[in-house]
């Protein structure tokens, strides 16, 4: 149902309200008919979910030609496995400029001008075994070369028979070499380095394991 209503700022969304679409418009003046700023919402029933999903892969980190090797579970919560229950995933690639995270936080690798599909990709559409698990290598798209770190996301969707889905993600990087020149800025490096100076920078190399 798609409904259109009115609101001051003060009310509160009636529980007994009906689900669909809303209008919510703001006005300086309660009695004029033209809205300064709107936006719409989307009030849908809140249902707990009822299965539960867990996405992993065999490797902490990929490596140049290696392809994703997903390893996705899924159960009731009851116990239950989720046996034969419909599962898809979609993969999405991006240049990763800080792979180690806080383990070298500040530094920079690779290239950031290595240009990636921006849409994430349908790479999954399967059934759940009888334990309620799926294994399946996903291979990265023809553009990562592997010349640059890249982080991958398999976002993956377990289905009940009624359609809704229970979703979750799970992220990997690839480590194109055994170890990675890192350079860190010795200024800001959002304010970049002060006019008439020298930019300075420090070089070191890292292992994927995030150890110098």
């Amino acid at each position: 149902m798609s409904t259109t209503r009115t609101r001051n700022e003060h009310d509160r969304h009636p529980a007994e309200a009906p689900t669909g679409r809303w209008q919510v418009e703001f006005r300086t003046d309660p009695a004029s008919k033209e809205a300064v700023q709107g936006m719409s919402l989307r009030i849908e029933e809140f249902l707990p979910e009822r299965m539960k999903l867990d996405l992993d892969s065999d490797d902490a980190v990929l490596r140049s030609g290696q392809p994703f090797r997903l390893h996705a579970k899924g159960a009731y919560l009851y116990g239950a496995p989720a046996s034969n229950n419909r599962f898809t995933a979609k993969l999405a690639v991006m240049v990763d400029q800080h792979p180690l995270g806080d383990r070298a936080k500040g530094w920079f690798f690779g290239d950031p001008t290595v240009e990636l599909p921006k849409e994430a990709k349908d790479v999954v559409d399967a059934t759940l075994d009888a334990q309620g698990e799926l294994r399946q290598d996903i291979a990265l798209p023809k553009e990562v070369k592997g010349n640059t770190p890249v982080k991958a996301i398999v976002s993956g969707s377990l289905f009940e028979t009624g359609g809704r889905s229970v979703n979750r993600s799970v992220e990997r990087v690839l480590w194109p070499a055994e170890a990675l020149v890192g350079l860190r800025p010795l200024f800001d490096d959002e304010d970049g380095a002060d006019a008439n100076t020298n930019a300075r920078f420090e070089l070191m190399r890292y292992g994927s394991d995030g150890q110098p």
